[in-house]
């Protein structure tokens, strides 16, 4: 019981007291101890010594004056000043630390003292700074840090923070600019009065400087003795005006500071010449333009060093680039007024800039280097400096979105042009080659700058001196209701090139940027190839609005309402492609329909998001129809021809280039992906569809080399016949005919197989090219062709169907399969390379189905269901 009674003793007992927090006089003890060891270290004579701060406690001293210096701030109201706070403005605490990091003994002291005092103004009350003993000393160490060489590499982290910290508060506090922002004339002269025109005639009459052939004493223009002289002030008051004066006559300089300048470089201000005393005295612009009893000031002369101190780093990478780089973003939010004109003249900010963005593009390599297997090496450095390139072309976006000074947006913009569009871009695109590799460079850098853009001004900058401006309903180009292109009228990528070449270039007319897009997918060089078509996907995907001109197409009026018998053909046509590829398909089959199902909802969001895209960029342009005779669509189709000896990744491009053509609403791509519905009806019709589908035929027999096998083996060469038939009823006239006479339209495409599909993997698939059924579009022709190729892998591989539906399964479930290392004798490529390209080229095919379905169903393309 004892041992119980002790523990409800304690517990009845009275509660330990708390640790009392200390008082105002025990904070200032404190704070007084720390300083004294800190102050100590100015009084040491033998500084030889080679020791380090960080082995002494002085920034632990340093961390507890700015601790007790927050605490004693939170526990005071507002507008009351603190014990440690007097102490630290009256013993000019941080002009003597200031002092102590000029020695920098111990070493590395000047980086605590630059930390502590970025600490205490990012820690306390904005007005912190408008004391003169705390921002004369800050701006002498920014001054000392930004002086000194050795801070380069040791001190500039702390620096740049320093100066951040400042920038941030002028930010929230913008009062706080007049420190650092300040006219020199006010600060030279304690008093200033204004006088009138007659008075400062005098004034630069009795200056010596005016008179001087160099000019180098125009400074003491204004003298304060010599304006006090002239104004007729007494000597006994000339040294008792005060600082009410002087802010009470701000509101009188305003209208003649040009005056006057004026008069200094005028050949008025020179007086007569002594040797000709007849001559008559010529009258000083004051006088001349000026009413007398007229005040007249002099131009201001504004000094920034803060800002001036930041755009030294403003280009610097890494963490201190970023903090010069939003501390100057903090300041030119409030440049308005005589802070917007001190950026646009005196500081050079706009070229500085500007040079910023040319100097980082030119340090990336100009050639992408390569190990001996031929696959690219990029050196140590190239992710970091294109790092920096994109961060400064940000940062110059961001000064035009948060600048209010359209003037110093407008200068930018035009020094962006001048420095690097015209000087560095412009020369890198017209000299790159394939000869020696730039080609690739100059595109894939192109393609980065291309993606970075969001800006509306700086997309229309760069874009317009691409040759790609903005598309507008004011363009009459191209207009027709059938969608026909001049560009189609037998103008090829040769002759476009010739066109150019006829045209001398220069760097202020811009750059065509669409001749070397059709250029570049011409090159030999596949990884050149696959960066253009990058960059081709960048434009249709982030720049949509501009790309009707490199596109190549007609703007149509209206939208085409298509009929269900023909949407249902073209979901046969390329359903029959997927099912030669792969004869297991069925179209009621699972598996396919769950793939296929996870296409049409990718399809749906990328239609969604593209539309969002027009949305956020406001940017609506007129609707046209993608022209399969245009010279990107062809070279499009020659690449996808090339298949099956194209690279993985040259091919998965492709195929990102052509999803991205179809995702845009303003884009038809009826004729090129889809069925073009309805066509032309009697005879005038029929042979402008015939004449174009043996234009299409003959343009894939140009690369049959490409497919491996002749036209006499071609298993598709029921095509002539059909061709002859169009040639027998070319003779005839067919009458009761109409185009929206759709029992007539059933009849035809039951008499040549397309009312439904065929069973897959049966035969081979027919082209549509009988009278009134639309053409197939050009891409399925295309798509037709390779299917010849896959089945000549069969024939000469008799288990390749068996490798190809292995590997299909480890598409959806990722394994390991295992095919034998054999060379194909034809292509010289390995058999599994041969393998996943047919594999790849199934799921491209249910991409682009996808993609015309779901362009039916959302109504980009309607389909009339009736």
């Amino acid at each position: 019981m004892d041992y119980f009674s002790k523990f409800k003793r304690g517990g009845t007992g009275p509660a330990p007291t708390s640790r009392a927090k200390p008082t105002a006089v025990m904070q200032l003890a404190k704070f007084h101890k720390c300083w004294n060891y800190v102050h100590n270290l100015y009084f040491i004579e033998d500084k030889k010594a080679q020791v380090n701060v960080q082995q002494t406690p002085i920034p632990q001293h340093l961390r507890s004056m700015v601790d007790i210096l927050v605490d004693e701030e939170i526990r005071l109201e507002e507008d009351q000043t603190g014990l440690c706070m007097e102490y630290l403005l009256k013993n000019n605490v941080l002009t003597i630390l200031v002092n102590i990091a000029e020695s920098d003994f111990p070493q590395g002291v000047r980086g605590e003292v630059m930390r502590c005092v970025a600490s205490m103004i990012n820690l306390l009350d904005d007005k912190f700074l408008v004391h003169n003993a705390v921002f004369k000393p800050t701006l002498k160490l920014i001054r000392m840090g930004t002086e000194d060489s050795r801070n380069d590499d040791t001190y500039h982290e702390d620096l740049m923070e320093l100066m951040y910290v400042i920038c941030s508060k002028i930010h929230g506090y913008p009062d706080l600019l007049n420190i650092f922002f300040h006219d020199r004339n006010w600060m030279r002269t304690p008093w200033r009065k204004t006088l009138t025109a007659e008075q400062w005639v005098e004034v630069m009459k009795s200056n010596a400087s005016i008179n001087s052939p160099t000019g180098t004493t125009r400074r003491r223009l204004f003298s304060p003795a010599k304006i006090a002289t002239v104004a007729g002030v007494p000597a006994h008051q000339r040294n008792s005006i005060d600082s009410a004066s002087i802010m009470s006559i701000q509101d009188q300089l305003s209208r003649d500071a040009a005056v006057a300048a004026a008069y200094v470089d005028s050949p008025a201000s020179t007086p007569a010449s002594p040797r000709d005393p007849h001559a008559t005295p010529l009258r000083s612009p004051i006088q001349a333009t000026l009413p007398p009893n007229t005040t007249v000031t002099p131009k201001p002369d504004y000094e920034f060093q803060l800002f001036s101190y930041l755009l030294r780093y403003v280009h610097r990478e890494g963490k201190t680039g970023d903090y010069a780089r939003t501390a100057i973003l903090f300041i030119i939010e409030l440049a308005t007024g005589a802070l917007g004109d001190y950026l646009l003249q005196s500081g050079s900010f706009p070229a500085v800039t500007a040079a910023g963005v040319g100097a980082l593009f030119s340090q990336l390599p100009r050639v992408f280097a390569r190990d001996d297997a031929g696959n690219e090496t990029e050196p140590i450095d190239f992710h970091r400096q294109l790092d920096a390139f994109t961060k400064e072309l940000e940062f110059c976006q961001d000064v035009l979105d948060r600048c209010p000074t359209p003037a110093i947006s407008q200068a930018l913009l035009a020094n962006v042009r001048r420095v690097f569009l015209e000087n560095i871009l412009w020369p890198g695109l017209a000299q790159c080659s394939d000869t020696d590799g730039s080609a690739e460079a100059a595109v894939t850098y192109l393609d980065v700058i291309l993606r970075n853009l969001r800006q509306p001004a700086m997309v229309d900058l760069v874009l317009s001196y691409l040759g790609l401006p903005l598309d507008t309903d004011d363009d009459e180009e191209g207009v027709d209701k059938l969608g026909e292109n001049p560009s189609a009228k037998g103008v090829d990528g040769d002759d476009m090139d010739a066109m150019d070449v006829e045209k001398e270039e220069r760097p202020v007319d811009g750059f065509n940027l669409a001749r070397l897009v059709l250029v570049q997918l011409d090159s030999d060089s596949e990884s050149t190839v696959t960066a253009t078509l990058n960059l081709l996907e960048t434009l249709l995907t982030m720049h949509c609005g501009r790309t009707r001109r490199l596109v190549g197409g007609a703007r149509i009026k209206r939208t085409t309402q298509h009929r269900i018998e023909d949407h249902r053909r073209e979901l046969d046509l390329y359903m029959s492609v997927a099912g030669m590829l792969n004869p297991d398909l069925a179209r009621d089959d699972d598996t396919f329909g769950e793939g296929y199902e996870r296409y049409l909802l990718d399809a749906e969001a990328a239609i969604e998001t593209h539309r969002l895209v027009h949305e956020m960029s406001g940017c609506c342009p007129p609707r046209y129809r993608v022209d399969p005779e245009a010279p990107l669509p062809r070279a499009l189709n020659r690449l996808l021809s090339n298949y099956y000896t194209n690279s993985r990744r040259l091919n998965l491009a492709l195929s990102g280039v052509v999803a991205a053509l179809a995702h845009c609403q303003y884009r038809d791509i009826d004729g090129w992906m889809a069925c073009l519905s309805p066509p032309s009806a009697g005879r005038r019709g029929r042979r402008q569809d015939r004449t174009r589908h043996r234009r299409r035929l003959s343009q894939l027999d140009r690369h049959e080399h490409y497919t491996g096998f002749s036209s006499d083996e071609d298993p598709f060469a029921s095509d002539a016949s059909v061709s002859t038939a169009f040639d027998e009823d070319d003779t005839e006239e067919t009458e009761g005919t109409t185009e929206d006479d759709p029992t007539d339209t059933e009849t035809l495409a039951s008499r040549d197989g397309f009312s439904s599909m065929a069973p897959a993997g049966s035969g081979s698939p027919t082209v549509a090219t009988a009278p009134g059924v639309s053409p197939p579009p050009a891409l399925y022709c295309t798509l037709e062709l390779l299917t010849g190729r896959v089945l000549e892998l069969r024939g000469r591989f008799p288990e390749f169907d068996t490798y190809l539906r292995e590997r299909r399964k480890g598409i959806r479930q990722p394994q390991l399969t295992i095919i034998p290392r054999r060379i194909d004798d034809q292509s010289g490529r390995q058999l599994s390379d041969l393998v996943d390209a047919t594999a790849m080229l199934e799921e491209v095919c249910k991409e682009w189905l996808s993609l015309v379905q779901v362009r039916r169903g959302v109504g980009l393309d309607p389909v009339a269901f009736y």
